[in-house]
């Protein structure tokens, strides 16, 4: 179980279906990651896009359960011009859709 707020996302033990299109977590640090969460970071887009979109980063955990989940992560600019991020998603098999 993912929890974020008051919202669950279940997903069975060793369950490694993509079942999300695209995934973002992490703070609003630019206008790309603004505009990510205006646009998708609501439960319509959850829903009928298969885009899970956070306004915030998640716990480490929570956040490999959900890169084991997803077809591709989204990447946006941030403060720096790299993020510490990428290696990790690409690792969980997530390809990275890189915004700048």
């Amino acid at each position: 179980t993912v929890t974020f707020g008051a919202r669950k996302y279940e997903a069975a033990p060793g369950d490694l279906t993509r079942n999300i299109l695209g995934f973002f977590a992490g703070s609003n640090t630019s206008c790309s990651r603004a505009e990510l969460v205006s646009r998708w970071g609501n439960e319509a887009a959850r829903r009928e896009d298969k885009l899970l979109v956070f306004p915030s980063a998640l716990a480490e955990t929570e956040f490999e359960k959900l890169l084991l989940r997803s077809v591709f992560c989204l990447v946006p600019d941030g403060h720096w011009p790299a993020t510490a991020r990428l290696l990790p998603l690409v690792a969980k098999g997530c390809v990275p859709a890189i915004i700048s």
